[in-house]
């Protein structure tokens, strides 16, 4: 019997925390420089790339609330589409999804770690101490689980802070625009043209700071009154993301200033929070940042180490399933799951070093292709709720329908922005494909394997009625 250790705040918080990450606060300018100064471009980019997130989320609801197996997303494969695709998408998750995200975002939290206390920022020293905090994160997962839900809660009260002060400072307080240094020189036209391609460009920076909302499907075992509450948060946290990245971005720009967004880049969140906190903004954004970042870690370590249990829990691990089974009596986690979680990102934490040390993916990261590719896999499930609509097990058009057609447009959008980075691409397609078939196949494999047993099985009980009945045969003969 799994405990049920979460309630509804938890799994707003697991989304929220995960999905707000470090990339909205420097995108504004990456965001202006594609519109070319268009705010309400910007804005209807934003809107825009909602869709991949907000109408997702409500599509994969609909699951949620038919489904009643353990594993979020893996389970609703297994269940409403196939086997084959549970497996292939559960070792998707378990082996490239959750720990090249995780691999990163250490990386990322090192840096900003670096920065904060001062230590030189040499690549082997942010690695190093993204590691650190990485491995205390997977610890306090493992064995205080309660206490990674309150510290989840925490991280996303304090990432909010800095967005709802500079959204309300700059709406209602904020002096509108500042002077722009005499020697940089603003160029406002895209290279885009200000039609269709403006609003792609756009929509890059801002698709990526959505990611990461069907994390929390990975703890539904584990949610007070599962269906209704992680039917909510699915609901919810998403709203609440797309209202706070618009209003934190309007108020950004009515108290910096276009001008000055595009002519400091980065650095314009810095001259935003020297207007709140004086001098010492710079610090204490950084601070915020680096809380903000750790959060989004340990939303993908929470749900990341039950990723094997749960593949097991739905006879979709296809190796050594008893071991990872096992539920620790006193913390109600599963140890073996979290170890193999542990050990498959540290792995990925070296490949992500080579790759940033010698520029392998030129310029990009392992991340990239690991939410491409997840964003083209969710297809199938918007389909089969599209297809299960049609069967009248789904109730209304716009569940049925218009929600699954708009989440797909979404999901589509961010996978063919990965055709703008051919190698990593490439790359992505490559790995996601072997691992996928790998657990597709052991799964098949332990299939076939189990077929036989029963075919032998069945085979030796006929052959004993068999045996017996010309037992009885004879013995009637002799009579």
């Amino acid at each position: 019997m799994v405990r049920k250790k979460y309630g509804l705040l938890t799994a707003i918080a697991m989304i929220i925390g995960i999905v707000i990450g470090s990339g909205i606060f420097f995108k504004s300018d990456n965001i202006l420089i594609a519109t070319g100064g268009n705010v309400w471009m910007a804005i209807g980019a934003f809107l825009l790339s909602a869709i991949s997130i907000i109408f997702g989320a409500i599509t994969i609801s609909r699951l949620a609330l038919l489904s009643d197996k353990p594993g979020g997303a893996v389970s609703y494969f297994d269940q409403f589409v196939s086997k084959k695709m549970g497996a292939g998408f559960g070792w998707f998750q378990t082996f490239v999804y959750f720990p090249t995200l995780c691999a990163v975002i250490s990386y990322v939290s090192g840096v900003y770690i670096c920065m904060l206390t001062g230590i030189p920022g040499t690549l082997e020293n942010q690695v190093l101490a993204g590691f650190i905090a990485m491995t205390l994160l997977y610890i306090m997962n493992i064995s205080l689980p309660k206490t990674s839900g309150i510290v989840q809660i925490l991280c996303m009260v304090a990432k909010l802070i800095p967005l709802v002060l500079i959204a309300g400072f700059g709406l209602f307080v904020g002096k509108n625009g500042m002077s722009i240094p005499p020697e940089v020189v603003v160029e406002y036209t895209p290279s885009h043209g200000l039609g269709i391609g403006a609003f792609i460009a756009a929509m890059l920076p801002i698709v990526f700071s959505y990611d990461g909302w069907i994390v929390a499907t990975s703890i539904s075992q584990e949610i007070k009154n599962e269906k209704k509450n992680l039917t909510l948060a699915l609901l919810i946290a998403p709203t609440i993301v797309l209202v706070i990245y618009v209003l934190y971005f309007v108020g950004l720009v009515r108290m910096v200033g276009i001008e000055h967004i595009l002519s400091s880049g980065d650095a314009h969140l810095y001259y935003a929070s020297e207007m709140i906190f004086g001098p010492a903004g710079k610090s204490v954004i950084i601070g915020f940042v680096t809380v903000s970042v750790l959060g989004t870690l340990n939303g993908l370590v929470l749900g990341h180490i039950r990723l094997p249990n749960n593949l097991a829990k739905n006879n979709l691990l296809g190796v050594q399933e008893n071991k990872f089974l096992k539920v620790n009596s006193r913390t109600g986690t599963q140890i073996n799951s979290g170890i193999l979680a542990f050990a498959v990102t540290i792995l990925w934490l070296a490949i992500h070093y080579l790759v940033t040390k010698f520029d392998l993916l030129l310029g990009s990261d392992i991340s990239e292709l690991a939410i491409a590719s997840q964003y083209a896999l969710f297809l199938f499930l918007y389909y089969k709720v599209f297809s299960l609509w049609r069967k009248g097990k789904i109730k209304g058009v716009g569940y049925g329908v218009i929600c699954p057609v708009l989440a797909s447009i979404g999901a589509l959008v961010i996978f063919v922005s990965g055709f703008a980075k051919p190698l990593v691409f490439l790359v992505g397609i490559i790995i996601v494909v072997m691992v996928s078939t790998t657990g597709a196949f052991v799964i098949q494999k332990k299939q076939n394997k189990n077929k036989i047993a029963n075919s032998m099985e069945s085979d030796d009980i006929s052959l004993e009625n068999k045996l017996e009945d010309d037992t009885n045969n004879d013995e009637e003969n002799i009579k």
